[in-house]
């Protein structure tokens, strides 16, 4: 390698060799020992010449292809006698013409040493220029800018996700599984919070009749399909009142500042019957299924969600022992 004048005519050689005629015989020759290489690829850092060297040996394997150079340009500067520093630029396409090609343009600075009349490599770094960096910056803030946005971005997604969950988890921690009614502990809370609010108001306790029948008879997965009538049925016909289920076939319905009005509940609770007659014909059972209701009222028969829920469970036990199927109040009971 003792034909070269300048050490511009010394790295054109080497790019030349290395992308176009893609021959790494003269690479290795010319590597020093003291050969360091940092690339543009996470990967392509090599701490010595024998890493290099194994670095090349693997692009061989791996890819066969060649580049044309379009355009290049090279310029040295002598640190000592004969040290050289080289910076430059190339611009290069793949030349193929059996798949899509592709162009790339890349910079680099490169430290060459001329020893005894022949040139040696000690140094290569490159790096790819950043198109996204306008002219008049001097830091890549449109970049940073960007890549702040994307991260914005993703952080609000993120976000969104985490708050759906925490939505989705609050629901079903307040909500019966099967049903989607409120559960137990959070339908005494909404009712007391319900009745600070407002001064009167109606619970009532429903209770299906012989549930157990309709298990011990048609199994378990049916008789989940008529809890889940049953809470449909409410969700309808109660749908400004709180509805719970406080535990296999036993719901609670809370009517806030309802009057003691038994003909309008009465009213409310027949087309309640109507609705789950329809829905219960739909399901098929050899037998009807009914349902009945024990009703208290806030305050007159008690002042809390702990007291009243007892008396409004003692009035659907009445209920159920005058025949089932019925609508029982506690002020007659």
């Amino acid at each position: 390698m003792d034909n070269f004048k300048t050490p511009e005519e010394f790295c054109r050689f080497l790019w030349h060799c290395y992308l176009e005629q893609r021959d790494m015989r003269d690479l290795k020759e010319v590597a020093d020992e003291r050969l360091t290489v940092i690339g543009t690829g996470s990967h392509e850092i090599s701490r010595n010449r024998a890493e290099f060297l194994e670095a090349m040996d693997r692009e061989l394997e791996k890819w066969d292809g060649v580049f044309l150079i379009e355009d290049e340009w090279y310029q040295a500067t002598e640190i000592r006698e004969n040290l050289y520093s080289v910076i430059g630029e190339l611009k290069a396409k793949e030349n193929a013409e059996d798949r899509i090609i592709y162009d790339f343009s890349f910079r680099f600075s490169v430290l060459v040493e001329k020893k005894e009349g022949n040139w040696f490599l000690l140094q290569i770094h490159q790096s790819m220029p950043d198109v996204s960096q306008g002219d008049d910056e001097f830091f890549p803030h449109r970049l940073i800018e960007q890549e702040n946005r994307i991260f914005q971005e993703k952080l609000t997604e993120k976000t969104r996700e985490l708050e759906m969950t925490n939505r989705r988890f609050l629901y079903e921690l307040r909500h019966d599984e099967l049903t989607g009614l409120l559960k137990r502990y959070c339908l005494e809370e909404m009712v007391e919070k319900s009745m600070k609010e407002c001064g009167q108001g109606t619970l009532l306790m429903i209770d299906i009749d012989d549930f157990k029948k309709v298990n011990d008879t048609f199994g378990h997965p049916m008789g989940d399909k008529v809890l889940v009538a049953l809470g449909e049925c409410l969700r309808k016909n109660f749908s400004q009142d709180l509805a719970g289920r406080i535990g296999g076939d036993e719901f609670i319905l809370y009517l806030a500042c309802d009057g003691k009005s038994q003909e309008t509940l009465r009213d409310k609770l027949s087309r309640l019957r109507e609705d789950w007659d329809g829905v219960i014909g739909k399901l098929k059972l050899s037998f009807p299924v009914t349902f009945s209701v024990g009703v208290a009222h806030y305050p007159s028969d008690g002042d809390n969600y702990r007291v009243l829920w007892p008396v409004a469970d003692k009035a659907l036990y009445e209920a159920k022992k005058s025949g089932k199927d019925k609508v029982c109040f506690a002020s007659e009971s």
